[in-house]
C-alpha cells in the first residue's frame, strides 16, 4: 500500500550545541510538488536528512499516512528515494554495474522503468565507463535514477539540477509533472523560477525555521506554444484560453501548470514553450536536443 501523507510535528536537530531545526511543523501529499527554498545555511539540507533517514532527530514525530516511524531503516529504504548533496554510488564501478547493485539490493523487476530512466536521462550513452572517469552532470544523472530505479513512494531531492544540462533538467521536470498524482514529490533548487514553475506549494526556511509558505491557487497567465497545430487544444479543462496569438501560440490562464502539462500529454499536444506572460525566460523548453 502506497503511502499517502507525511507529516513532521515539532521536528528539532541541534549540531554541535546550535540549533539547525526549530520547531518545524510541515505536512506533505501524494499529489503535490513540494518546493524547499532558503538560503544557504538555512536548514533545507538538514531537513532533507532528517526526512530521509540519514540524520536523526531529537525531538518531535514524523508521522506516515499517520503513523510513526522512528529510526526504521528498512522502511525508509523500502518508500524513500533521495537525491541529497553527495551521491552514494561507487565510483569505481560505471553505471550499469550501480544500477545492478540496487537491482538486486530492491529486488526490482520491472526493466521497462529501468530502460526508460536510463534512456531518458541519456544514460545508456555512458554506461559502461566508470563514474570517476565520468564529468559532474554525468555521475549526477546516475545518482538521480538510482533515485528513482526503485520507484519509491516518496521522492526527495536536494538540488538535483544543480549540474545538469538543460535538456536533463527538462527530462526530470517532465518525469516528477508526470508522477506526482502518485507520488510525494519534495524538491529544492537555489534556482527560484525552477521552484516556482515546478511546485505546487513552496515553503522557505531561516535559520531553521518554516517562515513563509506560498501556493499556486490564484490564476497565473502564460504562454504556451506547441510543437503543432492541434483541434485538440479546445478540450483542455485545466487552462483557459485568453487569446490565440498563431496557430502554435497562445495566451492561457491556469492555476497549476503541472496538471496543464500532463493534460497536454494526455491529449497528444506536444509542448514546445511554456514562459509566464510578464518573462521571455522559458520555464519550459521541449525542443531542446537530448
Amino acid at each position: 500500500m502506497s503511502i499517502n501523507n507525511i507529516k513532521l510535528i515539532d521536528i528539532n536537530k541541534n549540531l554541535q550545541k546550535k540549533a539547525i531545526l526549530n520547531n518545524i511543523n510541515l505536512e506533505f501529499n501524494k499529489g503535490k510538488i513540494v518546493g524547499i527554498i532558503g538560503a544557504n545555511g538555512s536548514g533545507k539540507s538538514s531537513l532533507f536528512k532528517v526526512l530521509s533517514g540519514l540524520w536523526n532527530f531529537d525531538s518531535g514525530k514524523i508521522l506516515f499516512d499517520e503513523i510513526e516511524i522512528t529510526e526504521n531503516k528498512n522502511f525508509i529504504r523500502k518508500n524513500i528515494g533521495a537525491f541529497i548533496e553527495n551521491p552514494n554510488f561507487y565510483e569505481d564501478l560505471n553505471a550499469l554495474q550501480n544500477f545492478e547493485i540496487i537491482k538486486k539490493l530492491y529486488n526490482i523487476r520491472n526493466e521497462e522503468w529501468y530502460y526508460k530512466l536510463i534512456s531518458d536521462f541519456g544514460i545508456d550513452k555512458f554506461i559502461n565507463i566508470k563514474l570517476k572517469k565520468c564529468s559532474l552532470g554525468m555521475r549526477q544523472k546516475v545518482a538521480i535514477v538510482m533515485a528513482l530505479l526503485p520507484n519509491p513512494d516518496i521522492i526527495i531531492l536536494d538540488e538535483a539540477t544543480n549540474s545538469l544540462d538543460i535538456s536533463a533538467v527538462n527530462v526530470l521536470h517532465k518525469l516528477l509533472m508526470t508522477l506526482k498524482n502518485e507520488k510525494i514529490i519534495i524538491v529544492s533548487s537555489h534556482i527560484l523560477e525552477e521552484i516556482d514553475s515546478l511546485c505546487d506549494d513552496i515553503y522557505m526556511l531561516d535559520k531553521g525555521k518554516v517562515i513563509s509558505k506560498t501556493n499556486h491557487e490564484s490564476n497565473r497567465v502564460y504562454v504556451i506554444r506547441f510543437k503543432h497545430s492541434n483541434q485538440n487544444i479546445d478540450l483542455l479543462k485545466s487552462g483557459r484560453i485568453i487569446t490565440q496569438i498563431n496557430d502554435f501560440t497562445f495566451k492561457m490562464e491556469c492555476n497549476n501548470l503541472n496538471e496543464l502539462f500532463i493534460e497536454c500529454n494526455n491529449l497528444k499536444l506536444e509542448v514546445a514553450s511554456i514562459r509566464n506572460e510578464s518573462s521571455t525566460k522559458l520555464l519550459f523548453n521541449g525542443e531542446v536536443e537530448s
